[in-house]
């Protein structure tokens, strides 16, 4: 909701917490762990979000926080080829749980998984700070939205809480 706020005639209204989680396939070696260390992490290949992206952003962000993104060297993917990496069991990656949740990318419902692909994966704990962004509706203009910015608010957030 910075943007909101440092903009002149913008209002926002926040829809919803997207958090991060670091995954791998239930058969990597790493998903039977309990909790896993940094340096188990760092030890890993990653199939990560292509560069630019703003996924990739947090996602370097979550890595510099846990002191490990200087250490890998991830094979960067478009949207739709991270999930066939980590059903080869050999790669780690960062996604919005909301993937995890059997739900769909926001912004793309078909580019990470189906439900069925997420029930192959595995969250891993790392026992580190938790890391995510906030999804917002931003429009132009004075308080309070239009009645279609408002329409758009209401279901957003009914599907991000129906996912969640």
């Amino acid at each position: 909701m910075e943007i909101a706020e440092q903009v002149q005639n913008v209002g926002g209204q926040a829809l919803g917490i997207v958090e991060l989680v670091i995954v791998a396939a239930r058969s990597h070696p790493l998903a039977a762990k309990a909790t896993v260390s940094i340096d188990d992490l760092a030890e890993q290949r990653w199939a990560l979000s292509q560069s630019g992206s703003n996924l990739r952003s947090h996602t370097d962000r979550l890595l510099r926080r846990l002191g490990i993104a200087a250490n890998i060297r991830p094979t960067e993917l478009p949207p739709e080829m991270i999930m066939p990496f980590l059903k080869m069991g050999d790669h780690l990656s960062v996604l919005p749980d909301k993937v995890m949740l059997g739900g769909a990318h926001v912004a793309d419902p078909t580019a990470y998984s189906t439900s069925n692909e997420a029930h192959d994966l595995a969250i891993l704990r790392t026992g580190a700070l938790d890391a995510g962004f906030t999804l917002a509706a931003l429009w132009q203009g004075p308080l309070p939205p239009s009645r279609e910015a408002a329409l758009f608010i209401e279901m957003a957030q009914a599907e991000l809480a129906r996912i969640s």
